[in-house]
């Protein structure tokens, strides 16, 4: 976050910062001088999941295609996001 500090005050830039997790939004808004797309970005309009498994289940982040079925794994902390270009 030091950089981002840095470039964001003593830069004075004001650019896209694109987070599609909503844990990271209101933080963005209120710390970054950016303007937040809260999304991901596709080469098409559609839904993804990000999030990841617990440590106990290997961990990671990882952002993948919805299921077919709309519905989000169970075991894990995933989140439904909106992705487009």
């Amino acid at each position: 976050i030091i950089i981002h500090l840095f470039v964001d005050k003593c830069l004075g830039w004001e650019g896209l910062c694109v987070e599609p997790q909503k844990q990271y939004h209101s933080e963005l808004e209120t710390k970054r001088s950016c303007k937040l797309v809260p999304m991901c970005l596709t080469s098409e309009k559609t839904a993804m999941m990000i999030g990841g498994l617990p440590k106990h289940r290997g961990a990671g982040m990882s952002i993948k295609p919805l299921p077919p079925s709309k519905i989000l794994p169970e075991g894990g902390s995933w989140e439904r996001v909106n992705c487009a270009p």
